[in-house]
């Protein structure tokens, strides 16, 4: 199986936020100069586009680093566990919580049976093809900083969901909220794998 390593950390030198001590544990690889070891020798891809290689990186923890997030607290990972858990409950609660008001919405925009339905389901669709934008984006920019867009991306849409005078606007502002709301279902296993090791993941990930 082939393995890709940044070449400066290939060649043992050292950058601020990098360690390359051996047994550490690689947590991210940003594009750069990456050098293929397989079994036919070393190729060299260059992927940065003319940037500067000091952009190319490659991220590891000592095995007792306090920044690794393996090493965190138990009360630190299961707040983080909780939060994230939360979060996908209020996400799932979102999408139905229409529902009991559905005719009264219906009537005060006047409402089709059809676009009712559809200010209702719409959120689901954008739940759907979300990820396939956000997961890429969290890969580039982390998921921590796509989480606090995405959380504000989802609050300022519901209110204008609570607000709309329109029918039109009351579903466009529902897909939008469900494009928000999908970042949990694509970022969330992987802000567990990083917390919690494989040996104690099961538990938080029943959450």
């Amino acid at each position: 199986m082939n393995s890709f390593v940044v070449s400066k950390a290939a060649a043992g030198q050292s950058e601020p936020g990098m360690h390359n001590e051996k047994g550490g544990i690689p947590v991210n690889v940003r594009s750069g100069d990456l050098e293929q070891h397989g079994d036919q020798g070393t190729t060299k891809h260059d992927t940065t586009g003319g940037r500067d290689d000091d952009e190319a990186f490659l991220v590891k923890f000592n095995v007792d680093d306090a920044e690794n997030p393996l090493n965190w607290s138990q009360k630190l990972k299961w707040g983080v566990t909780i939060a994230v858990s939360g979060t996908g409950f209020v996400r799932i609660m979102v999408s139905t919580m229409l529902a009991p008001a559905i005719d009264t919405i219906a009537n005060e925009l006047s409402m089709s049976t059809t676009e009712s339905f559809m200010s209702l389901s719409v959120y689901l669709l954008a739940t759907a093809f979300g990820p396939l934008v956000i997961g890429p984006l969290s890969e580039i920019h982390g998921r921590s900083h796509i989480f606090h867009m995405t959380n504000v991306w989802f609050l300022v849409w519901n209110l204008v969901c609570g607000f709309a005078n329109s029918k039109g606007l009351l579903i466009a502002a529902r897909l939008l909220a469900g494009f928000g709301a999908s970042a949990v279902y694509s970022l969330a296993y992987g802000v567990l794998g990083d917390v919690w090791s494989a040996e104690q993941r099961g538990r938080s990930l029943s959450l």
